[in-house]
């Protein structure tokens, strides 16, 4: 099965920003970030792409979507924050009261990654 080129370009960013490697995109013939940008958020990797594009040796992504993918990925990172705060005071509230909790999924395992 013969992918596309976003999706090739979306697969090689992915994984640059995983392993932190170079990434060369100068052999697919035309990308179209916007597509790239939709699959990110629709597989919820925007940080990783966002990540991987900037480990792009050998060619150069129009700056208006590296914008729109920096400021998704800040606005993310953010969010995120505000929950982390949000589940720290949740927790020593219900520790206050003798109720004992851990987080297992989601927020909480999202902290032994970068």
């Amino acid at each position: 099965m013969k992918l596309d080129n976003n999706l090739q370009a979306f697969f090689a960013l992915v994984r640059a920003g995983l392993w932190e490697g170079e990434v060369r995109l100068a052999t697919f013939e035309k990308i179209d970030y916007q597509e790239v940008y939709r699959l990110a958020e629709e597989q919820s990797v925007l940080g990783l792409v966002t990540a991987g594009i900037e480990h792009i040796v050998d060619a150069k992504a129009p700056q208006d979507d590296v914008l729109q993918f920096v400021g998704s990925a800040l606005e993310l990172e953010q969010q995120n924050m505000a929950m982390n705060d949000f589940v720290a005071k949740l927790i020593e509230r219900l520790r206050k009261e003798d109720v004992y909790a851990v987080l297992v999924k989601g927020q909480g395992i999202a902290q032994c990654y970068e």
